[in-house]
């Protein structure tokens, strides 16, 4: 890559531009520019320009500057390729807000930050194909120079635009299985675009994904960009060498004890002989640490790891070394693949001049597993504000008779709920790559609004979907007694104590990722359910229940914002919609929506949120509204502090959602970190109750409330 040296171009920022065009071009870190500033003095009073090099000419020997100015405003001026919302990450001081102004003091001045913040909105901009960008800070002083405004004005000039791009096999490389033309389709950055970092590093890896995808799993691809910061012009040229096409070889698994074989091989598909893509290594592992039976798997190919010993050179130290080691080697098993075809690829097609193909090697697979033990006791205990003390057991069995099915058997006691349940877990169901889990369930529930003894059969089917997402759909029947319902509960529902059996399909979806299942600080994630009961499946009732429950975290400087922490919000929406002759008295206690407590709205005790009978036990509803807002902060290495917001509704009558109706409470916690989640401690206070409650409830747990 060569760039100009235009004589009106500072050295340093030639020297920067060179640096950091060439590292980032060869997937190095990257390096920032260092550009210079001219110096100047404002005519107006009490305003002057601000540059590291005048800085650092007038600041006394401290490195920091002194601790009595305050900024009281910081505002861009003349950005217009990036927003405001771009640019404020790499800010010293915090923009201006009314909220941020009632809780808290003015940021200290500080010139080197300031500094600092100019080269890396510099680098922004330049990584965004703006070379010619310039920012002066200027600095209005108050009078006793006790406060500053700053303003940074950015003159971001013309961008850098590719005018040429090109892609060509290296001198002596073989051509690949994909022409040039597929490999360079739909890039990030074509010609007539502005020349961006990003995009040239996120085209170089789609090229070198697409090569690995059909087989090219040894690609390179060398070259780079010349860029002309006199013209704003770049040209991009590639020089590719695809390396060997890889075939698919035997594939061996090496660590198995207790599994069969064959059970590992109906998880795997593919056609030995095939091109191996790179995507086809990455799902066996995911597929094989998903099913639970291993502590970890890897799955590698390479060509053979073990050569021959050369002829005459073998000493008998060498050769029985050689054999102690293989003796002490795991013993491999070789699997028998689904006859599934790889993804197919294009043939090479680049006119009578074109190279010729590349040569093919044929590659075996090592998958490397630790099995877990096929049996395994689980115990646990806790206490909540709501269930108080409650005790869980569970036995496993992971692989019954070698087979991959699993057993799980699990007791549960608590003042909320008593039951035992069964769990047989079918891997490859019936042939396919559904995962099928036959559940029988019994408990006694003891509830706010009732008391129930319930037995469901369950049968669910799951599959995992491209994008992380997660599909269970699947048929359950349950029949349930219910008992000591409040008489006052009669003169609203239907009949509230009659027994029922319901039989429902349902379906749920999950979207989205979340960092940590304990902890989360960074993530977004979407759960759809819904299910269907009606008289033709047998049930008494007939409704469609369904629910959307949505979550998001985000650590605050990720938002601009300078204050430490996580942001958590969740949204939950559900509602029971009555279907033919059933009607919203109708749907059964267990079938109903409740809200309040510790996990949903706190300030309100465990389903007291919503419609109450004349003895203010709980009804239920058929519409519910639950919105939760924290801030997690950390305090120290194990304590943590939370202030939230949470609100809810509930409502008798189904899609009756009104905002009015809502009821909000405030407050604060406390977290303890633990091996299996925070302790939680909420106190938390009612903001418009609509009737005469405590204002003030405690709550305490484990876990967070979402």
């Amino acid at each position: 890559m060569q760039i100009p040296r235009p004589g009106r171009t500072p050295s340093r920022l030639r020297v920067a531009l060179w640096t950091c065009l060439l590292a980032s071009l060869q997937g190095c870190a990257y390096v920032p520019f260092v550009a210079g500033r001219a110096d100047g003095v404002l005519e107006q009073t009490g305003v002057e320009s601000h540059s590291p090099a005048s800085s650092n000419a007038s600041r006394p020997s401290s490195t920091r500057a002194p601790a009595g100015p305050r900024v009281t405003s910081l505002e861009l001026a003349g950005h217009e390729a990036l927003d405001a919302d771009t640019l404020a990450p790499f800010l010293p001081f915090p923009m201006p807000s009314r909220a941020r102004a009632v809780w808290s003091e003015p940021p200290l001045y500080d010139a080197v930050a300031l500094d600092d913040a100019v080269d890396q909105l510099l680098n922004l901009y330049r990584r965004r194909g703006y070379f010619d960008a310039h920012i002066e800070p200027r600095l209005e002083w108050s009078e006793d120079r006790s406060q500053v405004r700053i303003r940074l004005e950015i003159r971001e000039g013309a961008p850098v635009r590719v005018t040429d791009r090109g892609l060509e096999f290296a001198q002596g490389a073989r051509a690949s299985r994909l022409p040039l033309a597929a490999l360079t389709e739909g890039l990030p950055l074509a010609t007539g675009d502005i020349f961006e970092i990003g995009r040239y590093d996120a085209s170089k890896q789609q090229i070198l994904s697409r090569l690995r995808e059909a087989g090219h799993l040894e690609a390179r691809l060398e070259g780079g960009a010349e860029i002309d910061v006199v013209t704003r012009s770049a040209v991009v040229r590639w020089s590719l060498d695809p390396g060997p096409l890889v075939l698919l070889g035997p594939v061996q698994i090496e660590g198995l004890t207790r599994l069969d074989p064959k059970v590992i091989g109906k998880e795997l598909e593919g056609r030995p002989g095939a091109p191996l893509a790179a995507s086809w290594l990455e799902d066996a592992q995911r597929r094989l640490s998903e099913l639970g039976w291993f502590r970890s798997v890897t799955v590698a190919a390479a060509r053979e790891a073990t050569p021959p010993l050369a002829e005459g050179l073998a000493t008998a130290t060498d050769i029985a070394a050689t054999t102690e080691s293989v003796s002490e080697a795991p013993p491999r098993v070789q699997l028998e693949l689904q006859p599934t075809a790889l993804p197919a690829v294009g043939d090479a097609s680049e006119g009578p001049s074109a190279p010729l193909l590349s040569t093919a090697e044929t590659w075996p697979v090592l998958i490397r597993v630790e099995e877990r033990p096929p049996r395994s006791v689980r115990a646990s205990v806790g206490y909540g504000t709501e269930d108080r003390a409650r005790v869980e057991l569970g036995w496993q069995h992971r692989h019954l008779l070698g087979s991959g099915r699993a057993l799980r058997v699990r007791a549960r006691h608590s003042s909320l709920l008593t039951g035992l349940e069964f769990d047989v877990r079918f891997p490859r169901f019936a042939g396919t790559r559904m995962l099928a889990d036959l559940t029988l369930d019994g408990r006694q529930e003891t509830l706010g609004a009732y008391d129930a003894r319930r037995l469901e059969a369950r049968l669910e089917f799951a599959r995992s979907l491209q994008g992380g997402a997660h599909l269970r759909f699947g048929h359950r029947v349950s029949a349930t007694r219910i008992d000591d319902v409040s008489p006052a509960a009669f003169a609203v529902l239907d009949d509230p104590e009659e027994s029922s059996i319901q039989s429902a399909t349902f379906a749920q979806l999950d979207l989205g990722r979340i960092d940590d299942a304990t902890a989360p600080r960074h993530g977004q994630s979407m759960r759809l359910f819904s299910s269907l009961a009606t008289q033709a499946l047998g049930s008494d009732d007939s409704y469609i229940k369904s629910e959307l429950d949505l979550r998001a975290f985000r650590p605050l400087a990720e938002l601009g914002l300078s204050a430490r922490g996580v942001v958590a919000g969740r949204v939950r929406v559900a509602t029971t919609l009555p279907l033919g002759t059933t009607q919203a008295e109708d749907v059964p206690l267990p079938e109903r929506l409740f809200a309040g407590g510790g996990d949903s709205v706190r300030g309100f005790e465990f389903q007291q949120l919503g419609p109450l009978d004349a003895t203010n036990e709980p009804l239920g509803g058929t519409s519910l509204l639950v919105a939760n807002l924290e801030w997690r902060v950390p305090l120290t290495e194990r304590f943590g502090g939370v202030l939230f917001l949470d609100a809810g509704q509930v409502d008798l009558e189904p899609l009756n959602f009104r905002p009015s109706n809502l009821q909000y409470a405030v407050g604060a916690g406390l977290r303890i970190s633990t091996p299996v989640g925070p302790l939680r401690l909420d106190l938390a206070s009612l903001l418009n109750p609509h009737r005469d409650l405590d204002r003030f409830r405690i709550h305490f747990s484990v876990g967070h409330t979402f």
